[in-house]
């Protein structure tokens, strides 16, 4: 799983920091403080991105590798988390389903999209029951796994301890992991897993190529969920089919 903490917050609820410290979890930074990224000055910007990874470094007992940002990054964030360093990924990016690399001040930075599309964020528009929930993204993960046999994909779930946890709610998660688990080729993991590997993957493919050689047949590859308790074009030599699914949680102040 992969939570999307809020430095401040989880400063506010050690019990919580502990547990997710204990867990493994995948930390993405959800910024300093919950709060438009894109209202900031760019100095107020490179502020709360510096202390929000001192924070987590603290609380957390590591520095976040991957970023984003409540409602998505300003016109300088990208840039800022950059010329911080230390950052693997960022996720402030709506607009495709697959990673994808993207030159930022003249070095290759990963984008690992995330999208509101099966967000739990519906139990409070539209969708009013379990069934309707479950339906919608067990329909998702069908037709992209079906896709998967051709080209990569990827899928993200995110939810949120206040909607999703109600026990009404909290059962079609359970029936959509259900329903995933019975398929072949699906790994649930984190977003800083499905990060590396594409990079590894990216790296290796480009080699293959300075080198000279053939890229390898496309294959089937697996699924992946990447979890938070709060898919661009795709890589131009990543070879690996399927699906990539990611599940993440909030942590957010009170």
């Amino acid at each position: 799983m992969t939570v999307f903490g809020c430095a401040v917050a989880l400063e506010r609820h050690k019990p919580a920091a502990h547990a997710i410290r204990a867990s493994g979890f995948d930390v993405c930074c959800h910024g300093w403080r919950w709060i438009k990224h894109f209202e900031l000055s760019e100095a107020e910007e490179r502020e709360h991105i510096a202390k929000a990874v001192k924070s987590l470094q603290a609380t957390v007992g590591e520095r976040p590798l991957g970023w984003y940002c409540r409602y998505g990054p300003g016109v300088n964030t990208r840039r800022l988390i950059v010329e911080e360093g230390g950052f693997l990924y960022d996720s402030g990016y709506y607009g495709d389903e697959l990673p994808f690399w993207k030159t930022v001040n003249g070095k290759p930075h990963l984008i690992v999209p995330y999208s509101l599309t099966n967000n739990d964020g519906k139990y409070a528009g539209w969708v009013g029951t379990s069934d309707q929930w479950f339906s919608f993204d067990r329909d998702a993960f069908d037709m992209l796994y079906k896709e998967g046999a051709k080209m990569p994909k990827m899928m993200s779930v995110g939810l949120h301890m206040r909607l999703i946890g109600h026990p009404a709610r909290a059962v079609g998660l359970e029936r959509l992991l259900d329903h995933i688990m019975k398929h072949d080729g699906v790994w649930v993991t984190r977003r800083l897993d499905i990060a590396r590997h594409w990079a590894a993957d990216s790296k290796r493919m480009m080699l293959r190529v300075e080198q000279g050689k053939s890229l390898p047949p496309r294959r089937r590859g697996v699924a992946r969920i990447a979890t938070r308790c709060f898919p661009r074009r795709c890589l131009p030599f990543a070879h690996k089919t399927g699906l990539h699914a990611s599940v993440t949680e909030h942590a957010t102040p009170v």
